[in-house]
This record gives structure tokens, C-alpha cells and sequence, in this order.
């Protein structure tokens, strides 16, 4: 083939790769709004982004190998993603719609995966295939050998310009349509470059055709209208006025009549100008009655349109507001009432934009009462303020006698077991950090901590502390206060959580929630999936019976049957069974320690929206310099069998290494210490990126006819580790026991190449 084909696939595999980045971080990021804003589904949509990724390289891979007219099929392959991508978009807008969920309703699990796996079918499928492909033709002028490694490294460099690119000049300036509709313009460009190096005219003025289509479309602007369809069917019933993206999430401001409400990954957090004046009284009026003279006060989240209102009204000196993402208050600066007016040109009022952590650890001021304005820790970034880490933290901000005040599901009338583990789990982490801790049960429970001495909680004593006060309520009266804290609801509550109490010690699931180890978000993960399929609620409830003891009983069955196989299935040739296997466990622990990288990002820093573009790409930029290497020192590496073997001693140990150093970073403070994190990508990615063109080489002379078989298995390996960290590893076992899980699993693997090039290795001598 002539140098200008050559040139111009080069060019092909480059936009593929930044194709395949681009489409996979917009469709995180829309599907993390539409799931509530769970992180963990990050998991859930790479495990099938991967899966969906390898049955199109392994299965429609093959169909190039047969094929008469290749070019062909790439062309046809190229056009089929840029066309589905704008469309994908707009179906994980909508999906609520479809599956009949409202905005701010948490999904269950098996609906997040399903739901994902949809969305993604027609991209990740076309994606994998078109890798199969490049292969191929590369290998058509270049030594078949090498061509696996060069398009490998080509692909990945693309991937790493289109990471790069994405978050910092495009998501800031250009909607998601515009963005996919502008690459699919580029897709179509290389596409024709490609083919006016062949003879395939019907081809090129298709290709023509789909350039005039797309151009016309941006011209005209169409990208921005659908956009604004788009929205509106997200979020169908509300009057959208307002929606953007923050490095935080996603803020949305509807407007029914006059009354406004404020949407942080589609959850409501604000009301106003009429607030929900229950919540507001009963939250406020009752943490701040429990202490006896309340001057110095922080709330942290969600106080504008209510809350401050209630706090104000009783005799505080400061009050200081902590709000983590500075767009959620210029929205409501930019949509004000009077209520929000008066609230925060209050004089006793601060306003601070800072993440509610930073700030504790920064200031060094302290307050007679914190209250924390979250209802569960739904998601990473809610859990941070659910830990004791948190709780630790919050404990030295508070003067002697100072109250920490926290909210959490409640019914007045029934608790579910489900509903009781996440109340348990909220408690036993404050039990963990302070000496007293008392819960107000309700149709939301109000926890209130200190380690001053007991919390006043009698209602005679809040009565007169509301009279002297001279607090006026609608809610909050004597007869109310007596019936909230009445010795028979106490009673009930208690009695309603000893059985589960119970259970909690006896099998050991009482470990308290911890940013690395979050139970919390597993316990509202099973809450909810209960409630929307409640014939899996007996899997959940099996879950966290899993250990570390339980998964290296199934490693060390692996080993067994892989010994055997090795033995006496593939003894002639061990590398047809061992490289594989080892292939889908580098994927597997490329996957889980890329996660647990942007999960503990999430859990230690809250803002891992924004950051999610530059730790895949880290991990994509190691990758492709490790394949780099690998590829272009190829003859050097003899043998290249023990070689393999370093790669996989030195995955096991940055698979030790890594949680020590994340546990470091939270332990002694995060201020400064972001770097560590890509840094941590970048060289877990390396390791990957040598292995596969170095295995590729071990497995057999003619790459090309084991790159679907090599690719699959790694990307099947990613896909397990994908949704065993999204269900069981970060949120059961945490950060520790993963990493060891990770450790295990690459010892088994290399253990059988070692066992396999033994048995070779002595089999030639004989």
C-alpha cells in the first residue's frame, strides 16, 4: 500500500481514539445526572463500555479477516458511531422518561446497568471493532508482528489529545451535541482523507454527503435546539430556566409560578421563596434548642430559602455558610426572592464557596453548633460528610459543650431493615468520634452529637428555651415539641433498630463508615434497589457477607484448575492458556485501580466531575507510553517471557503501594496533593500499556491473528473489575482489602506463566 493510505489510516486510528475518550467521559457524565449522581455508576458504565468494547473487537473483528472489501467495513463502522453518538446522548437524557423514573429518583443497580448498557451498545461495539480493523490494514505494509503495538500506541496518543482537549476547550465553552456533532464532522474528514487514497468513489461521496450533512447541521445551528429539546424531556413536568455544568455537577433552577427549585446532579436541594417550612423548622429549631446559648454557628449545604431564615430568628452573632460549588450560589444570586435576599444580606451571614471539609481543616476558628444539611450519603460525594474522618474533623471546630447536628432517613409509622442499616450506620460512625449521641426520630431522624457532656434533649427544656427566645414558628410549638420527644416514640425507635443492631454485630458488618471504606453508600445502594426490584434484595443482603477469606478461597481455586490446565490442556504450548488469562487479570487490575484512584479523588476531594477526564486520560497516557516502549524495543526484549514476568511483580507491587498512599493523602491532608492522583493513573497505566504488545509477542508470531482473542481478555478482565468494584470492592470490603484482592489475583496469574515457562523450560532440556 502507498505511503498516502498509510498516512491517512495513521490519521483514522488518531480520531478514533479521541472519538472513543470523548464519547465515553460525556456519556459519564450525562448518565452520572440522570443516576442521581452516583459515582459508583462510573463503574458500571466502563464495565460495559469494556464488555460491549471486546465483543466488538473479538466477535465483529473477526469479519475483517473474511472480508473482500475492508475498507469497506471500517468506513461502514466509522459512520455508524459518529451517527449514534448524538443520539446515545439524547437517550441518557431521556431515559427516566422511558423507564418511567422521576428527576431526582434513585435508580437501582441492575436498572443503572441496563440502562447503560443500552445507551452504549451501538458506540462501544463499533468502537472495538474499528481497532480489529486498523490492525489488519496496518499489518497490510507494516511487519505483521509490530502492527498490534503500533495501532495500539497510535489509538491510545488519540485518546490521550482528545482527554486532554475535552475538559479544558471543550465542556467549557460548547454544549455535548455541539461537541459529538463537531466530532463526528472530524470522523467524517479522516474518513474521506482515507478514501480519496482508494478507488471507492460510492464511498467517498457518501462521505461527502455525511460532511455537508454535519457541517449544515452546526451552521444552522441545530446541535444548540437539540440541547434545549433535550433538557426539557430530562427534566418533563418543570419549567427549566436555568442548567449548567460546574467542575462539582450539574446545577438545574425550574421555575413553577414564582416558586423556584434548585437541582445538584437531579437532586432538589433548595426551595424557594417557599421553602419546605416543615423541614426548615423542625431541622433547625431543634438543633439549635438543644444547645443553651447558640453565638457562633456554621451550616453547611442547602441553607438559602429557609434554613438561614429559622437559624436567624434565634439570638446568633455569626453565621457562616459553607456552600461546595460557588455555581449553586451564583444561580441563586442570579434567580433571588426575597427571602434569599434578606437571608444573605444578613450582617451575622458569611458566605463561603469551599468545600465544607477544606474549610474545617483551614479554619481555625470554632462553633458552638454545626449543622450538615444532607439527608444520606447517596452517593461518594454526600458520604463525605457521613464519615468519621468528617466527624473527626467537625469535632475540633466545636467549642466545649458544642453541638454537631445531622439528619438522616426516618418514618414515624415503620423502618425497614434496609432503611434501619443506614440509620445504624450513621450512628455507630459518630459513636466512633464523639462520647454522646442522641437521635430524634422522625419522618426525618435529627442526630445530635457532642463530647461536652449529655444533649440536653427534654422537651421542657426546649419548651422554655423557645419561649425565652421568643422564637415565632408554624411548626415548632409545645404541644409538638412534646410529642417529638415523647418517652413512647423513643421507645418505639429503639426498640425498631435493637434486632438490627443486633444482626450488625454478629456479622461483623458493624465496621464504621470511613471516606476509603464507604458502607454508607452501599446501605443506600441496597435501600433503593430494594425498593425498585426487591426480588434481588436477597443478593444484597448475601454482599456483605463476602471477605477476603471467601475470594482467595475462588483465587486459589483458579490457580488449581489453572495448574491443571497448564499440565495436561495446553502443556505443549502453557502461553495459549497463560498469557490470556494473565492478559484479563492486567485488565482486571488496570480497571480496579484506575477506579479506586478516581473514587478515593471523589471521596477526599468532592469533585470528581471535573477530574474524571484527566485521571482516565493519566491512565490512557501511561498506557501508551508502556506500549511505546514495549513496541519499539520489541526485538531487544529477550526473552521476553521474563520480562512479562517484572511487568506483573511490578503490578502486585503498586497494587500494595497505592492504598497506603491514598490513605496517606486523607490521613495527613489533602490540601496540595492532587498530582499524586493522575501520578498514580499514569503509572498503573504504564504497566498495562507494556504488557499487551509484549504479550501479543509471547503468544504467537502472527499478532494479528491473536489481537481479538488478547484485546478481548483484557477487556473482559476490565469489565469484572468494573462492576465487582461499583457493588462489592469500594463499598463492602474499601480501599485496603481491594487493592489485596488485586494483589491476589495477579499473583495467580503470574504464578501460572511461571509454572507454564518452567514446564517448557524443561521440557527442552529433556
Amino acid at each position: 500500500m502507498n505511503n498516502p493510505f498509510s498516512k491517512s489510516l495513521r490519521f483514522v486510528i488518531l480520531v478514533t481514539g479521541a472519538s472513543g475518550i470523548i464519547a465515553q467521559i460525556i456519556l459519564i457524565r450525562e448518565l452520572m445526572v440522570s443516576f442521581y449522581g452516583n459515582e459508583l455508576s462510573i463503574g458500571l458504565v466502563l464495565a460495559n463500555w469494556l464488555i460491549l468494547e471486546a465483543l466488538g473487537s473479538f466477535v465483529l473483528g473477526k469479519t475483517i479477516e473474511r472480508a473482500k472489501n475492508k475498507i469497506l467495513l471500517l468506513s461502514l463502522f466509522v459512520i455508524i458511531f459518529s451517527l449514534a453518538l448524538p443520539v446515545m446522548i439524547y437517550l441518557a437524557r431521556i431515559i427516566k422518561n422511558i423507564i418511567g423514573a422521576a428527576p431526582g429518583e434513585t435508580l437501582s443497580i441492575p436498572t443503572m446497568f441496563l440502562a447503560s448498557f443500552l445507551i452504549l451498545l451501538p458506540l462501544s461495539i463499533t468502537h472495538g471493532a474499528l481497532f480489529t480493523f486498523s490492525c489488519n490494514l496496518f499489518s497490510a505494509y507494516r511487519e505483521s508482528e509490530k502492527a498490534v503495538g503500533k495501532v495500539y500506541v497510535l489509538e491510545t496518543v488519540g485518546t490521550i489529545v482528545g482527554g486532554i482537549i475535552l475538559p479544558y476547550l471543550l465542556i467549557p465553552y460548547f454544549s455535548a451535541f455541539t461537541i459529538v456533532f463537531a466530532l463526528g464532522l472530524i470522523n467524517f474528514l479522516s474518513l474521506l482523507l482515507l478514501l480519496l487514497t482508494t478507488p471507492s468513489i460510492r464511498l467517498r461521496v457518501i462521505c461527502g454527503l455525511l460532511i455537508i450533512l454535519f457541517g449544515s447541521l452546526l451552521i444552522a445551528r441545530l446541535p444548540e435546539r437539540m440541547q434545549d429539546v433535550s433538557i426539557s424531556h430530562q427534566w418533563r413536568g418543570h419549567n427549566v430556566i436555568y442548567c449548567r455544568n460546574s467542575i462539582y455537577g450539574n446545577i438545574v433552577v425550574t421555575k413553577q409560578q414564582e416558586q423556584y427549585t434548585f437541582f445538584e446532579d437531579g437532586i432538589p436541594v433548595i426551595n424557594t421563596p417557599v421553602p419546605d417550612i416543615a423541614f426548615a423548622e423542625d431541622f433547625v429549631h431543634f438543633s439549635l434548642l438543644a444547645h443553651p446559648n447558640p453565638k457562633k454557628v456554621l451550616i453547611i449545604s442547602g441553607a438559602a430559602g429557609g434554613i438561614l431564615t429559622e437559624i436567624l430568628k434565634h439570638p446568633v452573632a455569626e453565621v457562616d455558610y459553607v456552600e461546595l460549588d460557588p455555581l449553586l450560589l451564583k444561580a441563586i444570586e442570579e434567580f433571588p426572592t426575597p427571602v434569599t435576599t434578606q437571608e444573605l444580606n444578613d450582617s451575622r451571614v458569611k458566605l463561603i464557596r469551599q468545600d465544607a471539609r477544606s474549610f474545617l481543616r483551614e479554619h481555625a476558628g470554632k462553633y458552638d453548633l454545626i449543622l450538615v444539611n444532607f439527608l444520606s450519603p447517596a452517593t461518594l460525594q454526600l458520604n463525605r460528610f457521613f464519615t468519621k474522618e468528617f466527624f473527626a474533623l467537625a469535632k475540633k471546630r466545636l467549642e466545649s459543650g458544642g453541638i454537631l447536628a445531622s439528619i438522616g432517613f426516618g418514618s414515624l409509622s415503620y423502618l425497614s431493615e434496609d432503611m434501619k442499616k443506614i440509620i445504624l450506620s450513621n450512628w455507630l460512625a459518630l459513636k466512633s468520634v464523639f462520647s454522646e449521641v442522641t437521635i430524634i426520630p422522625g419522618d426525618f431522624n435529627l442526630f445530635l452529637a457532642s463530647s461536652g457532656g449529655e444533649v440536653n434533649v427534654k422537651p421542657q427544656t426546649f419548651i422554655k428555651r423557645l419561649q425565652q427566645r421568643k422564637i415565632k414558628t408554624n411548626l415548632v410549638t409545645p404541644g409538638y415539641i412534646l410529642d417529638r420527644l415523647s418517652e413512647y416514640r423513643l421507645n418505639w425507635f429503639w426498640h425498631c433498630l435493637r434486632q438490627t443492631t443486633d444482626c450488625f454485630k454478629q456479622s461483623g458488618s458493624q465496621a464504621i463508615n470511613s471516606d476509603l471504606t464507604p458502607h454508607g453508600v452501599f446501605y443506600n445502594l441496597v435501600y433503593w434497589s430494594s425498593l425498585s426490584t426487591p426480588v434481588l434484595r436477597k443478593f444484597f443482603n448475601f454482599l456483605p457477607s463476602i471477605n477476603l477469606f471467601n475470594l482467595s478461597i475462588i483465587f486459589l481455586l483458579l490457580l488449581i484448575i489453572g495448574i491443571f490446565l497448564v499440565n495436561w490442556r495446553f502443556r505443549s504450548k502453557p502461553q495459549k492458556i497463560t498469557i490470556p488469562f494473565a492478559l484479563f487479570s492486567t485488565g482486571f487490575v488496570g480497571m480496579v485501580l484506575n477506579l479506586t484512584i478516581i473514587l478515593s479523588f471523589q471521596s477526599i476531594y468532592g469533585y470528581v466531575y471535573h477530574q474524571i477526564s484527566i485521571l482516565v486520560t493519566a491512565f490512557i497516557l501511561g498506557t501508551a507510553l508502556g506500549g511505546y516502549l514495549a513496541t519499539t524495543y520489541f526485538e531487544k526484549i529477550k526473552p521476553a517471557i521474563s520480562f512479562f514476568l517484572v511487568v506483573e511483580l511490578l503490578l502486585i507491587l503498586i497494587s500494595l503501594i497505592c492504598p497506603f498512599v491514598l490513605f496517606r493523602v486523607n490521613i495527613a491532608g489533602s490540601s496540595g496533593k492532587e498530582l499524586i492522583f493522575p501520578f498514580l493513573s499514569l503509572l498503573v497505566g504504564f504497566l498495562v500499556g507494556v504488557e499487551f504488545p509484549l504479550a501479543n509477542k509471547i503468544y504467537s508470531n502472527r499478532a494479528t491473528q491473536s489481537v481479538g482473542l488478547l484485546y478481548g481478555a483484557d477487556l473482559a478482565g476490565g469489565f469484572l473489575g468494573a462492576i465487582l468494584i461499583s457493588i462489592i470492592l469500594i463499598p463492602i470490603l474499601g480501599i485496603l482489602v481491594t487493592c489485596l484482592v488485586v494483589v491476589i489475583f495477579k499473583a495467580v496469574s503470574g504464578g501460572l506463566i511461571l509454572i507454564g515457562h518452567f514446564r517448557k523450560a524443561v521440557k527442552t532440556k529433556l
